[in-house]
Parts: C-alpha cells; structure tokens; sequence
C-alpha cells in the first residue's frame, strides 16, 4: 500500500474528513473552507509545531482581540491570468480590492497586537504596497462596477465634455420636436446606434432633411437624424469614444499594476486564506473549551478528560476519559459493546492527527501529545469480494503491513483483534501480534473480547489493561475508562436489555463453563466497586468545585469592598484638599492684612502645608490609599496591654503610619496619622515597622520640586502662588502620549476662557514618558508662559504647573 493510500484509508477509518468538515463550517469564504478540507498531518516535528504555534496565537487573540474576518473571492485564477497577460475586468478588479483591504486590516490589527502573536504576524505579513494597490482600485471602480471620474483627470474631463455636448444635442433635438410636430410620430427623441434621431411619420406632409438610421416594425416611423444635428451628432460619438478609450486605458493600467506585483498579490491572497483558516480553527478550539498543544518529540499521548471531537459537537453531554499510551507499550481495552472503547481508539488515532494538523484538541490542560510519524489503524470491516477477503483475512492483511512497519513512532490502533475466526486460535493469534508489535517498539491500542489477552496483558510489563464500566442495574455502558483491571463484555446483560426472554438469558448463563461463570462474577463486583470509587471521587470534585466556587465569590466581594473603600477615600482626600487650599487663601488673605511676621500665621501656615503634603498625591496618605488593592499586609499583632503614647502602629482601614497619642480606652484609641487626629477601634491597629531612617527617607523628587517651585517663585516675584483646585486640574494618568497631548491643549483652552491664570496636570511618575513629553510640549505652547514640577504641598513632580500668558 502507498503512503497516499495508507493516509486516506486512515483519515476515513478515523472520520477525519468529517472532523474537517465540522471545522470548515466556521469559515466565512468557500476558498477557506476548501483549505481546511483539505488539512492533512504536517510530515515533520518543526513543521507541526510551527502551525500548531500559529493556532495558539490565533486562539490568544480570539480570546482578547480576534483576527478581522471577511468574505473573500478565491482569486486563484484570476491572477494566473494576469500573470498569462489577460486582464480583469471591473468587477474582477473590485473583488481583487476586497481581499486585498482584508490583508491591510490584517496587518494593522497584527502590528497592533504583536505581543499577543508575534509568530502569527510574522507568517501573514504582507507587502504595504497591497492597500495603496487597493485603494487605487477602490478610487477607480464604483460599487456598480462602473469607472468612477476620480480614475483619472483626463476620464473626468472627457465625460464633462461628452456630457456637455449630449446636453447640447438634446436640446437642440427637443426644438426641433416642436417645430417638427406635423410629422412627427412622437413628441420624443430617441436612439439608434448611439446617435440621437426623431421618430417621423412615413406618410409625414412634408419632408425632413436628414439621415434615415432605421425604421419600425411596422415601417410607420422612420428614424432621421436631421441634417442640422450631424456634426454636433459626429462631435458626441467622438467624444464618447474618448472616454472609453480613457475607461480602457485605467483598467489597462491596473492590470499592469496588479502584473508588476503578482507575487505580492499572490501572497496576500494566501495570507487571507491563512488568516480565514486560523480564525476558524480557532472560533472551533474557543466551541470545543480546546487547547492548541505543542506536539512534543516522544512518541506518547498522555490526554486528561479528551473528549471526542465529533460526538462532543454532536451529543449534549460527552463523557471525558483520560487516555494514554507511548512507544512499546500496548493497550488492551476491553469491556461491553457500544460502550467506547472504538471512541478510545479513534481519540488516540485524532489526537496524534490533530496536533500534527495544527488542530486544538478538547483536552483538559496538563495533557502531552507526542509525534507519532505514523498512524496504522484497523477499525471497521475490510471485507472485499473483489479481491476475495473475508473479515478475518483482510484484517490479517492490515497486520502483516503493522508487524513490517513497526518501530518506535508507529502509533497501531485494533479494534477486535483477530476477531471473526476460532475463538481459540484468534486470542492466541492475537496474544503474539499485541507481543510482537510492543516488542517493536510501536505503541499500541487495541479492543478485544479475548480473555486469554486479557489475561496475558495482566501479567506483561509493556501491556496494561483497560476496561469501559457497565451499569447493572441500567443494564447500559458508563462509557468511563478505567485502568489496571479487564472489563466483562456483558454480552448477556445487553442481549436482555435488547429484549431477548429471560428464560433464554437464564439458558445461555446455564451452558457457560464454570470458570467463566466465575470470571465473569469476579468482574462484575470489580466493576461494582469500581462505579462506587467513581462515585465518591466525583462527589469529591463537585464539592472541591462548590469550595474553589465559594472561594472566588468571597474574593470578588473582598475586591468589591475594597473599590468602594478606595473610591471613597479618593472622594474624601479631593475634599479634604479643597479645603487645605481655601484655607491657605484665607491666610495669604490675613497675612496681606497683618503681615507674616504674626507668629499665629506661622504656625498656621506650616499647619496647613504639613496637611496638604499629606493628603496631596505621593504624599502618605495618597498612597495608603492606593495600598488597598491588593490590601496591606497586617503588621504583626499588638501587645494592647503595653501599647503607650508615641507608639508606630498601621492604621487598618489605609493602611496608614501613625502614632498613639493616648493608652486605649473602651476599646478606642486615638492616633495621628500626620496632621489628622482620629479616634479607632484598637482591632483595627497593627505594629508598624521601624521608622526608615531620615537621610534615606528623602526623595529626590519632591526636593527637585521644592527646588524648582522657589525658583520660579523667586524669578517671578509677582506671579501668584499656584492654587489646585478640581476646576483647574486635568488628570492623565494612565493615558498614552497623543490623546494626552491632545487633552492638554483643550484644557489650556477651558483655562484660558474661564480666566484660570494656573492650571495642575496629574501624570504620576510612570515610565517618565508621558511627563516629560508633556513638558516639553508645555513648553513650546503659545498660550503657556512658564511651566514645571507643581509645590510639594500639591503633589510635587508627579505633577505639572502650568502658568497661562
């Protein structure tokens, strides 16, 4: 047999055509979904990880960001007709156009998510060249297909003056209708081969002067072009002729476009197709709950909960087995009929298929799937009169070439083996084969109702037995693979599910060896206990899963709380500025009455300015706010009885340093925390850590502000004092540099109306890019005089100042 021929006998035995099919039906394109028809295994490791790599990045972005999908034309043979110097027509053209827009979304959408598929954009890059050759298509074919004017200056000219005089002749036409009415057939002017003439009577009272281009039917109405209308009729085919040949001349020269980057245009096309057949293997692995897995380079399947990929599209619920098998070991699978053992089989054969294809496979994670090269199976009925075989000898047939092809990445799949002859001879037959293959090197799975193979692989270290469960009391098969142990057919029990009488049941039990009896009892309570196991393990999932569930329920309302403590902080601090900046007016106001020296100003100016560092950004009180999500850690616990004025300790609802200004009472202790006095429950304190040391403590930040903010003061003694407030504060943080910039501009503006002579930008510390491209915009803006770091009391260099001209 052929390689080709192996391929297809496999692919049909392992439905793979049908696999196919069911992943085509995601493709918006027919092109698509004839090239996933036609997905095969890629011959070689690289080659499978490299697409099935493709399908992972494909399956990370319709996750967060899906590849821009369209319906596309196959252009296949459009362009080898170009390339043989025919051309396209319009509407040829206008489709070309639409592929070639898709493969301009594609590359913009790639270039935008880079981080999500690095691989991907790389193997669907396209040249640049496509979307200026799409747009000129696009500027020069309407929806209609019809040429547009915007084609070329000299097609629009042409038609301006084909117009004009078309115009001209129409009028000069429907004068002479009037005068002409006597003989006219009609109060209309028509048309006869592209000239405009008037429909005259034949038996007309008099004659008109003119070139007779046609009659009726009937001969009645002679069609005349007048005499006096010739030239200008001469003037309009001249010029109509014009603009065809100006049509011809941009069609002309788009095909020669499309000519000169064929292979660009070749390749874009196949991008399209590729970027199509990705987004439905993907759209198919989000259905399924799949995972794209790298094929690794041992031969062995390892699949936890695999799901078959055609029943579980097709059946409600699907029952999840794990599954595995490697190089040199074998797999008996036994148990009753229809109860999935052939599903095993075909779920081994798909996933060595699949994840050579490039294909997710419904797995759960943890699962490994190694490279098999090649896949053997013998599965259904090879019954063939044509070349007179009997089941039993075309499956010997398929055997022969298994035993011949064996060697380590031969991945062999039976059902019955040497199944259909003499029940003897057939579990010994079948007992050498399973040796010999496993001895090989080849790994193997295989179904059987052999209790001599069975037994055999009970006792052989390369071979493990497996069995489907059967309901008793159901009378109907669990389909759940278990390991270690063979499964009983349960030939009997499903024959009397199927209707056979009890009495005849009761006599095929009574004729059963003594030995089998046993065996089959010995089973059954195997199996028995093995349902019960089951049982109990599941329940211990579910209620592993109702916990897990609890769990992230208290942690999304831990998170909640948190959002709405953290936005109220927020709102509370935005006040509590507010009023340390009215404040600080009313004192500059006092001071202009009383002077500076007054010592009571003093001390309440510093007051006021130690507050505002505290609830300004960057300041402590800011950034305990900022702690709450994730909350801060709690310090270690309190000695209460111990706990004396002066004491460091974290205040639990921010997170806070502060110290005790009293020894507790009732349960209650005051604490400042900077400049706030407040009054807490001692449960809601923990010991603060040792106080930094206050040379290290030092940021250069607010220094460099503090610096920066006396100097302008200094250079600029009549400037006013810059005072923040919500009106005349635009935040950016967390904004990218050009909508930032843009922001700005427009906050400038709404400044400058209102009269503002100072406006406060907040971008935080960051990357520094957004700062210091701000600034420096700052600085070349017309309407802004100085600029800088803000006073350390207003947040210092995680802001900027602005002073308007």
């Amino acid at each position: 047999m052929t390689p080709d021929a192996q391929i297809r006998e496999t692919a049909a035995e392992l439905d793979w055509p049908r696999l196919l099919e069911r992943i085509a039906s995601f493709c918006l394109s027919d092109v698509a979904a004839r090239a996933v028809r036609s997905l095969l295994p890629e011959p070689s490791l690289e080659l499978a990880r490299a697409r099935m790599q493709r399908t992972r990045e494909a399956l990370a972005l319709a996750a967060a960001a899906p590849l821009p999908r369209a319906r596309i034309d196959d252009q296949a043979e459009p362009l080898a007709r170009v390339l043989r110097g025919s051309d396209l027509d319009a509407r040829e053209l206008r489709s070309l156009a639409a592929t070639l827009e898709q493969c301009g979304r594609l590359a913009e959408h790639l270039a935008r998510h880079a981080a999500l598929a690095p691989e991907l954009g790389a193997w669907l890059e396209t040249a640049p060249v496509l979307v200026e050759l799409a747009d000129a298509i696009r500027r020069s074919i309407g929806p209609d297909d019809a040429i547009l004017d915007s084609a070329s200056p000299a097609l629009a000219r042409a038609r301006k003056r084909a117009h004009a005089e078309r115009d001209e002749l129409r009028q000069r036409l429907g004068s002479m209708v009037a005068k002409l009415a006597p003989a006219m057939q009609g109060q209309y002017v028509a048309e006869r081969d592209g000239r405009y003439v008037l429909p005259v009577r034949n038996d007309a009272p008099f004659r008109v002067e003119g070139l007779v281009l046609g009659s009726s039917a009937s001969g009645s109405t002679l069609y005349i072009e007048p005499r006096e209308t010739h030239d200008l009729g001469n003037r309009v085919q001249l010029s109509e002729a014009e603009v065809r040949a100006e049509e011809a001349r941009v069609l002309a020269e788009l095909n020669a476009r499309i000519a000169g980057d064929h292979a660009a245009v070749s390749r874009g096309q196949a991008a399209c197709i590729e970027a199509e057949v990705l987004a439905a293997l993907a759209a198919y692995g989000l259905r399924m709950d799949a995972l794209a897995l790298l094929p690794e380079p041992d031969a062995r399947l390892d699949l936890r909960q695999m799901r078959h990929p055609l029943l579980d599209a097709e059946r409600a619920t699907v029952v999840p087995n794990d599954l595995r098998i490697e190089a040199g070991r074998g797999l008996i699978l036994s148990g009753p009929n229809a109860g999935g053992k052939t599903v095993a089989l075909e779920c081994f054969g798909l996933a060595a298929w699949m994840v050579r294809a490039g294909i997710p496979l419904p797995v759960a994670p943890g699962s490994h799937v190694g490279w098999f090269e090649s896949v053997l199976t013998d599965i259904g009925d090879h019954q063939s009169l044509l070349h007179s075989l009997s089941t039993f000898s075309a499956h010997m047939t398929r055997m022969a070439a298994a035993l011949a092809a064996a060697r380590p990445g031969l991945l062999v799949l039976i059902d019955e083996l040497a199944g259909g002859t003499d029940p003897d001879e057939g579990a010994a037959l079948a007992t050498a084969i399973v040796e010999a293959l496993v001895a090989r090197g080849a790994a193997l799975a295989v179904t059987t109702h052999h209790d001599r193979l069975e037994a055999f692989a009970a006792s052989h270290p390369r071979l493990e037995n497996a069995a489907v469960g059967f309901d008793r009391e159901r009378l109907a098969p669990t389909f759940v693979l278990a390991y270690g142990a063979p499964g009983a057919s349960g030939a009997l029990l499903t024959a009397e599910r199927f209707g056979l009488g009890a009495e005849l049941i009761a006599r095929a039990e009574a004729l059963l060896p003594e030995g089998v009896v046993e065996t089959r009892a010995l089973l059954g309570e195997l199996e028995k206990r093995r349902a019960e196991l089951a049982a109990a393990s599941a329940a211990l999932e579910a209620e592993r899963r109702a916990v897990s569930a609890l769990r992230r329920e208290l942690e999304q309302e831990r998170e909640r709380r948190q959002r709405e403590e953290r936005g109220r902080l927020e709102r509370e601090l935005e006040r509590v500025l507010e009023e340390v900046q009215r404040a600080r007016v009313r004192l500059r106001d006092a001071e202009a009455r009383l002077g500076a020296s007054a010592p009571a100003l003093r001390e309440a100016s510093a007051a006021t300015n130690e507050l505002a560092r505290f609830v300004a950004i960057g300041g402590p009180l800011r950034e305990a706010a900022a702690a709450l999500d994730p909350p801060p850690a709690a310090g270690d616990p309190l000695d209460w009885a111990r706990l004396a004025p002066g004491a460091r300790v974290l205040v639990g609802v921010t997170g806070a340093v502060g110290n005790v200004l009293a020894k507790p009472r009732r349960g209650q202790v005051t604490v400042a925390v900077g400049a706030i006095k407040t009054t807490v429950g001692i449960e809601t304190l923990s010991r603060a850590p040792a106080a930094p040391d206050s040379a290290s403590a030092k940021g250069t930040r607010p220094a460099r502000a503090r610096r920066d903010a006396t100097q302008r003061a200094d250079a600029h003694p009549s400037r006013p004092e810059p005072m923040r407030s919500r009106q005349n504060t635009l935040s950016l943080v967390g904004e990218r540099v050009e909508p930032a910039l843009e922001r700005f501009d427009r906050f400038v503006d709404g400044l400058l109306r209102e009269g503002e002579p100072c406006g406060f930008i907040v971008h935080g510390h960051g990357t520094g890019a957004l700062k210091s491209a701000l600034r420096q915009h700052a600085q070349r803006h017309p309407n802004v005089a100085d600029s800088g770091p803000a006073p350390d009391v207003d947040g210092g260099d995680a802001l900027t100042v602005v002073w308007l001209r």
